[in-house]
């Protein structure tokens, strides 16, 4: 149905209420509004109001195999980089899923994700090169560190 939608009290644009009511002993009502033109097909609405649970499937997928929850960043750009990695992941992952579809129908994207784990070849590191890793990180954490103090005195010399 079109509706206008009301925003502090104001009337705003016109825009679909989506109701959607499960079928079970104890029905469950859901309400969705969409800013789709006045033209769209039902079917469209109703298809478009289902597509809620693979964006939380996918959501969910990242989150417990791909560290999107996992970020370590201080500013926008970097969560940025962060997020668009872990997305091209969860493609790649979709991608290797549909391409296996005939050979393996039931494979899900962890499934995927433990599969490329499993084949890829893994680099055996010696405790020189182990150690050599952890000095460059500490190098760089002490250089980040010295940075940011000598921004902060500047920053309180000013005051």
């Amino acid at each position: 149905r079109r509706v206008v939608e009301v925003r502090a009290e104001l009337p705003g644009r016109e825009v679909w209420l989506v109701l959607r009511r499960s079928l079970g002993e104890d029905p469950e009502l859901k309400t969705y509004l969409s800013m789709a033109p006045s033209d769209t097909p039902h079917t469209e609405l109703v298809r478009i109001a289902g597509m809620r649970w693979p964006v939380e499937t996918a959501i969910e997928d990242g989150k417990d195999g791909l560290g999107m929850d996992e970020y370590m960043v201080r500013s926008w750009i970097g969560w940025h980089h962060h997020m668009t990695e872990c997305i091209l992941a969860h493609h790649f992952l979709v991608r290797v899923q549909k391409r296996l579809n005939k050979e393996a129908p039931a494979l899900t994207v962890p499934q995927a994700r433990l599969l490329i784990a499993s084949v890829l070849p893994l680099k055996q590191l010696d405790p020189q090169e182990a150690i050599r890793r952890i000095r460059f990180i500490q190098k760089q954490n002490h250089a980040a560190y010295l940075s940011h103090r000598k921004r902060t005195i500047e920053r309180l010399d000013g005051l």
